[in-house]
């Protein structure tokens, strides 16, 4: 009996040993990691920070998201003047998520804040780095990719372009490619919903996401249909639908083909064509396709992307084969 109970003892002292070292060694792990997390956040602080004290920041975009985020602060819609007179931001690229951080300026109405929550959101991807490696690759090497993350020059480069709302797809991308590896559907779903409102280019990444699903080939398949269908609709609506409507030429300006429209008493006539605007705020805009038009209209001429073609429109055009069109 005194034997049997010497080996429990020790059974469990060996136990436990093996136990606390084991946490010694994840908490040198986790310390590595947020000394990591820490240096890195404090020299993306320092680099915007020392910019924007010494006027080395720009109203584009910095500027323009100061403007956009401290009428959000305002509950009001997100006009930037910056842009133009009653510019709304929203016919410029959609991207609703900066909406959050207009509790940022209830406690300090400054630029700088934005540029803290930006070197906050890039750094606490470099924690989720680091977790997706780990699962392949050692302590140590792991450390020096996340490093290498946080660190590289696309990183660099999104902190030194003063503020944008693709710091929010850094932590949101790193999570649901992590979810997608550790085969967690109901997260990655999650971190893909709130990519869409990113940016509304985030819905071919999203429609990517679910190509990597059906890549891994395992069931259920329905959260692959759900991302590829949600990226494709959410790129095509707000692309067509959403932007042109608080555009003011009613088109997607990053846009290839739009529907270019010139309205008259008796009617509209449109066609597609790759547009742009002039370089100022009048109505005149310039245009360029394979199959060019000039087109003379005594109604309002504008961009438009659904839109009925009568017959007997008053509209005349006439081909031209110099490459270009200029709407008057």
């Amino acid at each position: 009996m005194t034997t049997a109970l010497t080996d429990r003892m020790s059974t469990s002292m060996r136990i436990a040993i093996r136990q606390r070292a084991e946490a010694l060694a994840s908490l040198r792990r986790s310390g590595g990691v947020a000394i990591l997390t820490a240096g890195c956040l404090v020299l993306y602080l320092v680099h915007a920070i020392y910019a924007q004290i010494n006027y080395r920041t720009t109203a584009y975009d910095l500027g323009i998201f100061d403007q956009a985020v401290r009428a959000y602060a305002h509950f009001k819609a997100p006009m930037v003047p910056l842009k133009g007179a009653g510019y709304n931001v929203l016919g410029d690229h959609f991207h609703p998520i900066i909406a959050v951080l207009a509790p940022l300026y209830w406690i300090w109405d400054d630029p700088i804040m934005l540029l803290i929550a930006q070197a906050v959101l890039v750094a606490a991807s470099i924690p989720v780095v680091y977790r997706f490696t780990r699962r392949r690759a050692g302590h140590g090497m792991s450390l020096v990719i996340a490093g290498a993350y946080g660190l590289g020059w696309p990183v660099q480069a999104l902190i030194d372009f003063d503020f944008h709302e693709i710091a929010f797809a850094t932590p949101l991308l790193a999570l649901a490619v992590d979810a997608l590896d550790r085969r967690d559907d109901r997260r990655l779903l999650i971190w893909a919903g709130l990519l869409l409102l990113v940016r509304e280019d985030m819905g071919a990444v999203v429609f990517l996401l679910a190509v990597l699903r059906v890549v891994q080939r395992r069931r259920p398949h329905w959260p692959a249909a759900v991302l590829a269908v949600a990226g494709a609709v959410a790129y095509v609506l707000t692309t067509t639908v959403v932007i042109p409507h608080f555009a003011a030429g009613h088109g997607f300006a990053y846009g290839g083909h739009r529907w270019r429209c010139c309205r008259s008493a008796r009617g509209t006539r449109c066609w597609p064509s790759r547009c742009w605007p002039s370089g100022s705020s009048t109505p005149g805009r310039t245009c360029g396709s394979r199959t060019s038009t000039t087109t003379r209209c005594p109604g309002l001429c504008s961009c438009w992307r659904w839109s009925t073609v009568p017959r007997g429109s008053a509209c005349s055009a006439t081909r031209s084969r110099r490459g270009g069109c200029a709407w008057r």
